[in-house]
């Protein structure tokens, strides 16, 4: 292992001299294949060098430079440490990393995925454990019968979800890598509202599922790490400790939600009809930091459909979605203001995609 004095006397050499890395490492008599394990190399260019033989597990990469070495294998990272600074070859699939996620509640981050620009990585949201009654009341404007009846439902961790929908920068991104959704190669259609930041759309549950699976192969995480929230954790995230109609309160505008504002309801009041998606984070954040949980686009979760039961429960799937129809939340653009609310529940055939239907991903923690 590279001590400290070691480490800074490389640095020092190789700015001063500006040779190369495998030259000062053969100089320091260090086995390429055993002697650097855990390692401290940040913020070191290894410049054009060939580093076949080489092994750099459970050492630190912050801010190295690799984008242009030779010989590079996957696993001769195994288990190091990097972050957004380091920089990997383009295309060069991705080492194993000790990054773990933060667990403070309401902690925003990003996991850093090499050989895709920063917009592509999942911007998250650490969510607080808990416990919320889900489902709407008796008596509240709009709801039906099966958002009843309300049950208690615990939150024994902290669970991470995306601060926004998986936008189309983030999904093409991921297609250049790579990525092979069951809808084809053809990128969703944006209807000529535009890409980039706006939600994709046009999605099945079933290429939701698998974007999350490329993000656990291309991160070599284990299945299931990313993945759709369940029904309960969209619920729990939307309503960020509310027990109103909305998470802003017992009315909404389109000053708050993307959604068909033409319509009339509990204030009697009418306003702006966008007719479209609208760019993610354009609307305020919800308590908990959350963008567009009501409105611009339905939004898959993990469930089947299925009757609520009456007892307390986890927050598991309550109905595996295997076959049949799944669960669609959030409401969208075109919809109105009643199927915005926190309790609304929608179902669709898995296989179907829509100009008003995305995803957002949730993430466990560890």
């Amino acid at each position: 292992m590279i001590k400290d004095a070691a480490r800074e006397s490389l640095a020092r050499i190789m700015d001063e001299r500006s040779e190369s890395f495998v030259a000062l490492a053969r100089a320091s008599g260090l086995d390429p294949a055993t002697g650097w394990r855990g390692a401290d190399l940040r913020g070191v260019d290894f410049g054009t060098d060939d580093l076949t033989g080489f092994c750099f597990p459970r050492a630190l990469l912050h801010g190295a430079d690799l984008s242009q070495a030779r010989g590079l294998r996957r696993d001769m990272f195994q288990d190091a440490a990097w972050d957004e600074t380091t920089r990997f070859p383009p295309g060069f699939g991705l080492p194993a990393s000790r990054l773990r996620p933060s667990l403070e509640p309401l902690t925003r981050w990003r996991e850093p995925i090499p050989g895709l620009p920063e917009e592509a990585w999942p911007d998250m949201i650490t969510l607080p454990a808990g416990e919320f009654v889900m489902g709407a009341p008796e008596g509240e404007e709009g709801s039906r019968d099966d958002e009843r009846p309300q049950r208690r439902v615990t939150f024994p961790r902290p669970f991470a979800l995306g601060r926004t929908t998986v936008t189309f920068a983030m999904w093409e991104a991921a297609m250049a890598a790579g990525f092979a959704p069951p809808s084809g190669t053809h990128p969703p259609k944006d209807e000529g509202w535009g890409r980039d930041g706006r939600p994709v759309i046009n999605v099945s549950w079933h290429d939701a599922q698998a974007y999350c699976l490329w993000l656990n192969q291309r991160l070599g995480l284990r299945p299931g790490t990313y993945r759709l929230p369940s029904e309960a954790e969209w619920e729990y995230a939307c309503r960020a400790g509310t027990v109103t109609a909305f998470s802003f309160g017992d009315t909404i505008s389109p000053d708050q939600a993307n959604f068909d504002g033409s319509v009339s309801w509990r204030t009697g009041q009418t306003g702006n009809y966008r007719r479209r998606t609208v760019p993610v984070g354009s609307l305020p954040e919800n308590p908990w930091g959350l963008c567009e949980m009501h409105g611009n686009a339905w939004e898959w979760v993990k469930d089947a459909y299925g009757r609520y039961p009456a007892q307390a429960t986890d927050a598991r799937p309550l109905v595996p979605a295997v076959a049949g129809v799944c669960v669609l939340r959030g409401g969208s653009w075109f919809d109105g203001p009643q199927d915005l609310r926190s309790a609304r529940r929608r179902r669709l055939v898995p296989t179907h995609r829509y100009l008003n239907i995305g995803f957002r991903v949730a993430r466990t923690p560890g």
